[in-house]
């Protein structure tokens, strides 16, 4: 379930996310050492099973780690076995870990066959590949739970989300910059876009949100390439508001974070005009259902629990 995510006191997190609006753009992971004490983010939310639409184009198992969330659904007809992906929306580009698969693999999903090439890459232990956000082109979903559920983009339910799954559906203020998708959050008048990375265990968040924050040390994070670096991890009751289509916002309280993503804090190589970066991870992306069309450019959130006004 969701709330393994936050339990860090046994287990590395892994962060991956991309330092964007960079004349060159610089790419990078980062995996988050064993900590000596847990976040304080809240145990999972039991919501209402919501019936899922007819017409899909198929569905993936989500089965959620300590760390990262992996997809269940495809399979290689060769080896004869199922091949599990680590979902990452903070990468443009699906592929095989190439330490697993020293050449490129045909893959099936619902009848249908994809090609995937192979990369090297700093991956959670046991992860074979990540499936990135160019799978999802032209397709909408629905992530509820163990389940997420793929729609062609065309379809009725993708264009009308709430008269398909719950009014509660609440669709946020949303913007695409090159190939990745960001919201629009506040914070006391403020106004930041943050990149929605379901490859990130935490999230990331400015500095306006560490002021009411606690403490709880300086975490050590190890990025590509071998550089080390310790980054203050913190813990807020919130809130942190989301603007929504609908003109209101909806709130997640009780979640802890990273200090934001900069070349300045994380002594990385000076870059010419560039400009903090912050995330939305997976530790609010999993408390409820998400709705995400890929071709209209639109994130939802279900909103009914204890953890969003």
């Amino acid at each position: 379930m969701c709330g393994r995510l936050h339990a860090m006191s046994k287990s590395k997190l892994h962060q991956k996310t991309r330092l964007g609006f960079l004349p060159l753009v610089l790419s990078f992971c980062v995996c988050v050492c064993t900590c000596s004490k847990q976040t304080r983010d809240p145990s999972p939310i039991i919501f209402p099973k919501i019936k899922i639409p007819s017409g899909s184009l198929g569905s993936f198992r989500v089965e959620t780690s300590e760390t990262h969330i992996l997809l269940f659904g495809f399979f290689d007809p060769k080896g004869g076995n199922t091949i599990p992906l680590l979902f990452d929306t903070g990468s443009d580009s699906s592929f095989l870990a190439e330490e697993i698969y020293p050449t490129p693999k045909i893959l099936t999903w619902q009848d249908r066959s994809l090609s995937f090439s192979v990369r090297k890459g700093i991956l959670p232990e046991g992860v074979q590949g990540i499936l990135g956000h160019d799978f999802f082109q032209h397709t909408c979903i629905w992530w509820q739970g163990d389940t997420l559920t793929v729609f062609e983009a065309s379809s009725a339910v993708c264009s009308s989300p709430e008269a398909y799954f719950s009014t509660e559906l609440k669709l946020l203020v949303t913007e695409k910059k090159d190939s990745f998708y960001y919201v629009r959050n506040l914070r006391k008048g403020k106004t930041f876009w943050s990149l929605v990375d379901t490859g990130s265990s935490l999230s990331f968040l400015p500095s306006e949100y560490e002021a009411e924050a606690e403490s709880q040390g300086n975490r050590r994070v190890f990025l590509a390439g071998g550089q080390i670096r310790d980054v203050a991890l913190f813990y807020t009751k919130g809130p942190l508001d989301f603007e929504t289509r609908q003109g209101i916002t909806i709130s997640y309280f009780d979640f802890s974070f990273f200090r934001g993503i900069s070349l300045e804090h994380l002594q990385l190589s000076r870059e010419k005009d560039s400009e903090a970066v912050w995330v939305i991870g997976l530790n609010l992306l999993c408390r409820n259902p998400l709705f995400w069309d890929f071709e209209r450019n639109h994130i939802g959130m279900y909103s009914r629990t204890q953890n969003i006004n």
